[in-house]
């Protein structure tokens, strides 16, 4: 399932958003945060496993709906606008 939720953003150019939308979540009752992004994590623990499935699809319909960043700026790029 997990390979078929990155194919399908990936398809629809949304998997960026969808990175950004589960590591912006914020640890509560039940859910650990992954400190990497959906994309980085190569090897499963079963408590990420079971982190994703909690919000997996609350995170999936929120990537969906919204719009896709025109342009991502590079963490330098973004230094020197600071």
């Amino acid at each position: 399932m997990m390979k078929w939720i990155q194919g399908f953003l990936g398809n629809h150019k949304m998997l960026a958003v969808f990175d950004d939308i589960l590591s912006s979540l914020l640890q509560c009752l039940g859910f650990m945060p992954a400190k990497k992004q959906y994309r980085q994590i190569t090897i499963w623990s079963g408590m990420e496993m079971r982190g994703v499935g909690i919000v997996i699809l609350a995170c999936f319909t929120a990537s969906m709906h919204r719009e896709p960043d025109p342009v991502r700026l590079s963490a330098a790029a973004q230094s020197d606008l600071m």
